[in-house]
């Protein structure tokens, strides 16, 4: 995964500085009713198992992201994009470069999302993404015994999620031709 990706002449995917902090912590409240504080942020760029990258036009950042790369996954942990900019793909830019790292022959073949209970922007974004809801985390969250959602992405979801062929199914693989 390269450090920089030109969306177009004027919009970039960078990572994350702490020079960003400021602007990606005013996109994180405006989100969120239990917004990441600053502390958590550098606590998160500091950790070397976790990657952010922001979303800059011009000089603006308008969106970041933090994951945690793992020998068997991605765990998407924030995801965030100013509120002027939704509908334009800027999230699914973010979720596209996840999506590029993972391979199937690869040992890393999903991407995790735990999601709040009453974030339903985001689960509908996530499904909007090709994720799936998978499990429900019973008082996920200590601070309001809120319940998590466990969104998965699978390299192989177009096979485990297809519907079944229930006519080939009761004709025992018969062609009717």
């Amino acid at each position: 995964m390269g450090c920089t990706k030109k969306i177009n002449e004027n919009e970039d995917i960078l990572w994350t500085r702490r020079s960003y902090l400021d602007e990606i912590e005013r996109i994180e409240n405006e989100n969120n009713s239990f917004p990441w504080n600053r502390e958590e942020f550098i606590k998160n760029l500091r950790d070397s198992d976790i990657i952010s990258t922001s979303y800059l036009i011009g000089e603006d950042v308008v969106g970041y992201s933090f994951f945690g790369l793992y020998n068997d996954r991605i765990e998407l942990l924030n995801l965030g994009v100013d509120k002027r900019f939704w509908g334009r793909g800027i999230g699914g830019h973010f979720i596209g470069i996840l999506k590029d790292t993972l391979l199937p022959l690869r040992q890393r073949k999903k991407i995790e999302a735990i999601v709040r209970e009453g974030d339903l922007p985001m689960q509908v974004f996530l499904r909007g993404q090709e994720f799936k809801a998978v499990e429900i985390l019973e008082n996920w969250y200590d601070n309001n015994f809120e319940d998590g959602y466990l969104f998965e992405f699978r390299t192989d979801a177009k096979r485990m999620y297809l519907p079944k062929n229930r006519i080939s199914e009761h004709l025992n693989g018969t062609p009717i031709w």
